[in-house]
């Protein structure tokens, strides 16, 4: 028997503030996302799907979209102490950079392309977590 789950965005929908501050902070806090049963099981079984909230862990950046799957090593991570963050050199490309919000207990990304021209990204994390959880993220031009 083989049951096929399919894994599909429902909400999430960027704050208002995107347009305004393009760059800095625009990861949705936490998304929906829904299982839904396609096929697979034998008569008399029944599946049932399910829908679960799932918050904001990290943000990774990526060269071109992240369907392409480039995505890019932090250039340099400052881990320990009070102020935790990685940092993230981009040379100028012909491809878009793209930022990707991922959520915890999910493979369900939020991403967009970063503004043309953008030369480095920040993403900041929460102090004392065993694994790093961002809590905010910066973008700037050349």
């Amino acid at each position: 028997m083989r049951i096929v789950l399919t894994t599909a965005f429902v909400a999430a929908l960027l704050p208002p503030t995107l347009a305004a501050n393009p760059t800095a902070d625009a990861c949705p806090k936490a998304i929906t996302d829904a299982q839904e049963y396609v096929s697979g099981a034998s008569e008399g079984w029944s599946a049932f799907g399910s829908r679960q909230e799932h918050p904001l862990q990290g943000v990774s950046f990526y060269s071109g979209s992240p369907d392409k799957k480039a995505l890019l090593a932090p250039t340099a991570e400052h881990l320990g102490g009070k102020a935790p963050r990685a940092e993230w050199a981009l040379p100028e490309t012909q491809e878009p950079y793209w930022v990707a919000c991922e959520y915890a207990q999910t493979t369900v990304i939020v991403a967009r392309p970063l503004p043309a021209g953008t030369r480095s990204c920040t993403v900041k994390y929460v102090p004392h977590f065993s694994s790093p959880v961002a809590s905010s993220w910066q973008c700037k031009a050349g």
